[in-house]
């Protein structure tokens, strides 16, 4: 079994897509490893959460340079907070594997680990220029995009293994950077599943849209999706009511909202009720990359799912089995539609399916079997 070194820049405590898929991959080779130790970002008042700590030594690292500071840092290369001290909080030869999770966490240290002969896997949630078009702030993605072209690509030709969410990944970062030894390892829940049982209740007209609404590429998705395609799903299912549901939706958003009598929850406490009360779901992003895990939130809530093509990336098997749905443009959305209202899928046969492929049990075997494929 192996010695792990899992470093992430990513926080341990939220609901966003990357944190949650962090966590998964954090207790998948914490299970698969004989000794494991987690080096992970940490700021105040923000602890780890749903981590297996009693599997892994926690090294949490606080940041405490100025915004000013991060920027310099930023345009001369160092674009993490371990970059100049991760050997001052761990000895590199305790251990036989290192995992980046994501390239702008093995800037500067990848080649600095293989020359002491440790492995090097590096878990690329997304193409990340692709994903720093989309949401990086102006001052910062000139400088984000140079370094990043650069350590992405590094990463690719240099881990040992590079795993992704997606194929469609695997297709991007070898066009743009060459060879690189690559598998998909996909996304799992990051604890163990608490059963849920659905009654085989019809289906009725509700729909819902979820997420971080307060996100660039959610608003700039969803405010033309509503005005292009909502009108779409009201012809297609003239009883069809729409929730769109998410923390920090912005005055522009609900104000259209409102015009096309779309309803909108703010900042929801609890959104499971809003899910189990939903029939079916839709994710209307068209931009960024990786995976968009607010589609698995809709799935194992029993829904079956419309989603774009963009965002429909890594959904290939649910795909298959008629489950999720892909649109690209207005044919396509109403066929869609079409599709969810004729599903023969009840709520408890999608989250069995959900289940099956998706439980951090399924997870942690996946990526078992690639270490062996790849012999990692």
């Amino acid at each position: 079994m192996m010695k792990t070194l899992f470093i992430t820049n990513s926080y341990l405590r939220g609901n966003s897509g990357g944190i949650y898929a962090t966590k998964a991959y954090i207790n998948a080779f914490a299970l698969l490893s004989e000794s494991m130790t987690l080096v992970y970002a940490m700021k105040e008042g923000l602890e780890a959460q749903d981590i297996l700590e009693d599997k892994i030594t926690m090294i949490p690292v606080w940041d405490g340079r100025s915004k000013a500071h991060k920027f310099m840092d930023l345009c001369l290369g160092t674009v993490n907070r371990f970059q100049k001290r991760i050997f001052k909080l761990i000895d590199p030869l305790s251990f036989d594997t290192v995992v980046f999770n994501n390239s702008d966490v093995s800037s500067g240290l990848i080649n600095k680990f293989k020359a002491l002969g440790v492995k090097t896997i590096t878990i690329h949630h997304n193409y990340q220029i692709e994903y720093l078009r989309g949401d990086c702030s102006k001052l910062t993605l000139l400088p984000s995009l140079f370094w990043t072209y650069i350590y992405e690509g590094m990463a690719v030709r240099n881990s040992d293994l590079n795993l992704t969410l997606t194929r469609e990944d695997i297709n991007l970062l070898q066009k743009h950077y060459g060879y690189g030894k690559f598998d998909v390892l996909g996304v799992f829940e990051f604890k163990p599943f608490t059963e849920l049982f659905y009654d085989a209740t019809p289906r009725g007209h509700k729909y819902v849209i979820t997420g971080w609404l307060g996100s660039k590429q959610t608003e700039e998705s969803l405010i033309p999706w509503i005005r292009e395609y909502y009108p779409l799903l009201k012809e297609e299912d003239p009883l069809a009511e729409l929730t769109i549901a998410g923390r920090d939706p912005s005055v522009s958003l609900c104000n259209l909202a409102e015009v096309y009598d779309i309803k909108v929850i703010a900042s929801p406490v609890d959104m499971q009720p809003i899910l189990d009360s939903a029939d079916y779901y839709i994710c209307p992003t068209d931009r960024g990359g990786g995976l968009k895990l607010r589609n698995m939130d809709g799935l194992k809530s029993g829904l079956p799912v419309l989603t774009h093509a963009i965002s429909s990336r890594g959904y290939e098997y649910m795909i298959s089995l008629g489950v999720v749905y892909s649109y690209h443009d207005h044919k396509s959305f109403k066929s869609g539609v079409k599709a969810l209202c004729t599903s023969r899928y009840k709520k408890q046969d999608i989250l069995n399916l959900y289940q099956s492929y998706y439980s951090l049990d399924a997870g942690t075997c996946r990526l078992d079997s690639l270490l062996r494929i790849n012999k990692v």
